[in-house]
């Protein structure tokens, strides 16, 4: 989405230059905010596939084993560690 806020900026002058030649500008706003809705749309549909996409094996899932395996040192320890 950060590509698309440069955009924005033109697209929302655009819109004003050509309200202020036909004195019309809530239609052309409404217009420019539909385009700016359907452009951060899809760039955060294309964020999140990539970010799924990245983000395989970053998540650690405890096994019985592993969990074992970690709590098993704290447990052996007792009092007198």
């Amino acid at each position: 989405m950060v590509t698309a806020v440069p955009y924005t900026l033109d697209l929302y002058a655009r819109a004003r230059s050509i309200s202020g030649a036909n004195f019309r500008p809530v239609p052309l706003l409404l217009v420019a905010s539909t385009w700016y809705l359907a452009i951060t749309s899809v760039l955060m549909v294309g964020s999140y596939f990539l970010e799924r996409h990245f983000a395989r094996g970053s998540s650690k899932k405890m096994t019985a084993g592993s969990r074992e395996r970690r709590l098993r040192p704290s447990l052996s320890c007792g009092v007198t560690c």
